[in-house]
């Protein structure tokens, strides 16, 4: 997490934290996702407290994501997503 908070500070952006539940259908968050949200969400605010920062839970055809406007402000649902297509990548590090 720390990598993707030093990467938001400039420029600034937006950081979503994605993670898989597999399975089939629209996926929904867990007690356990909201409750470790709402410790860490409020520390990407603090590195660029100008974006959207929020959650994303991905199954294996679909997807469900909550932003947070601020750190005073109730998550609201992403109600719309688009699918671009691009290559994978595999790797991570900075090359």
């Amino acid at each position: 997490m720390r990598k993707a908070a030093q990467a938001s500070y400039r420029p600034p952006s937006a950081i979503l934290h994605v993670h898989t539940h597999g399975g089939r259908g629209r996926p929904g968050f867990s007690r356990v996702d909201l409750d470790s949200a709402a410790s860490f969400v409020p520390g990407f605010a603090e590195t660029a407290p100008r974006m959207p920062h929020g959650l994303l839970v991905l199954s294996n055809d679909s997807v469900h994501g909550l932003l947070w406007a601020g750190p005073d402000r109730p998550a609201f649902p992403i109600n719309s997503f688009k699918r671009i297509s691009a290559p994978i990548r595999a790797d991570w590090s900075d090359k």
